[in-house]
């Protein structure tokens, strides 16, 4: 019985000791969730009561609404910005916190460190995370920025070679029936070398996205849309972004040796799944926008869920692979990754993604660590 009380208060005491040694970790902690959850949480709580607010507690004033909501979203925000400089920050570069670390953040070692740091003449390097970190963060910058990219005008190469069959394609067309018959092709070929040229052309082709939009718009409105009828990253999410920037500040806390601070980049997404969701669930009840059934049903507040679900293969009667038919709800012989294939062919902007990869690897080479 001795022994056994014994034991009982050993573990307690072992407990108690665990619970004093990561109390320093919990209070940032409780910052980096506490300030996003406010934030989140008035967000919601003010929209979804805009009417009860503004009839009850504003006396019909929407001025007074806004000027309620100005001031929770910014105290909101002040807490964030308040929860990282004076709480979270301060805990991880505090060398007496060290043991808090996933890893630490200098090292002797020239292998595995880089940057000397500016105090000492024998200043340790600047750790580098670990492999399996960097390769997570990339991952997720990259998916991030990818979405990111997609919402902007499609970006080409500034220059354009013009060969001389294209340059005079007009012109040869308006004079076709005067050329003669007896022109030799040598001399067509040394016209054509004289009329290439490079042609300078704007970075951005806005063309690409008006194209998509007034296509949308001219479908056939009788007629349930399919995923066919769905231009650009919509296919993918409705809400580019707040995903990208959730999936942003994830990524960039896989640089991060301390988990506060891991906690703390990793809200946004929380952020972007209920802020995605309530947007969604104003829009369905006709406030503040507007999402058809039709719409609701083949894209996704999650990225990639609509496809993954397998929605956007069964479309309110329509079959997806067809041209309009209508009839019972089946299932289309559409695949998933045929539907992938899609958008890679005609969807998506190629030199876009390229550089939202090629931003997410510089990060990961250059900052390493936050």
């Amino acid at each position: 019985m001795a022994v056994s009380t014994a034991a009982t208060a050993a573990t307690a005491a072992a407990k108690t000791t665990t619970a004093k040694s990561f109390a320093p970790l919990l209070k940032p902690i409780k910052w980096a969730v506490g300030s996003w959850s406010f934030f989140i949480a008035e967000n919601v709580i003010l929209s979804e009561n805009r009417t009860f607010i503004i009839q009850n507690i504003c006396d019909n004033n929407d001025d007074y609404y806004h000027y309620i909501y100005g001031l929770c979203s910014t105290t909101a925000l002040g807490s964030i910005i308040y929860a990282y400089r004076k709480q979270i920050r301060p805990f991880s570069f505090n060398p007496q916190n060290e043991q808090f670390l996933l890893w630490p953040r200098h090292t002797k070692s020239s292998s595995t460190g880089r940057r000397l740091t500016t105090s000492g003449r024998n200043a340790a390097l600047a750790a580098v995370p670990p492999l399996p970190s960097r390769l997570m963060g990339f991952v997720t910058l990259s998916f991030g920025l990818g979405l990111l990219s997609q919402t902007l005008p499609k970006f080409q190469i500034p220059l354009e070679y013009i060969g001389g069959s294209n340059a005079n394609s007009n012109e040869g067309n308006k004079s076709n029936g005067n050329v003669n018959g007896n022109a030799t092709g040598s001399s067509q070929n040394n016209q054509d070398s004289k009329n290439s040229t490079w042609k300078v052309r704007c970075p951005f082709d806005f063309t690409d996205s008006k194209s998509k939009l007034n296509h949308s718009k001219n479908s056939n409105n009788n007629l349930p849309l399919t995923i066919h009828d769905i231009h650009g990253i919509e296919r993918i999410t409705r809400h580019a972004g707040l995903w990208s920037f959730g999936l942003v500040s994830l990524g960039a806390s896989f640089l991060s040796p301390c988990i506060a601070t891991r906690t703390y980049l990793a809200m946004p997404l929380v952020m972007a799944y209920v802020g995605g969701e309530h947007n969604d669930s104003r829009f369905r009840r006709n406030i503040g926008g507007s999402l058809s059934e039709d719409m609701d049903n083949i894209t996704s507040n999650v990225p990639f869920g609509a496809l993954i679900s397998g929605r956007q293969l069964v479309v309110g009667g329509r079959d997806g692979n067809s041209n309009g038919n209508l009839g019972a709800s089946t299932t289309s012989t559409t695949t998933r990754m045929d539907l992938l294939k899609e958008f890679y062919n005609q969807e998506l902007k190629g030199l876009n993604l390229a550089l939202g990869m090629t931003t997410a690897a510089l990060f990961v080479v250059r900052k390493g660590r936050i």
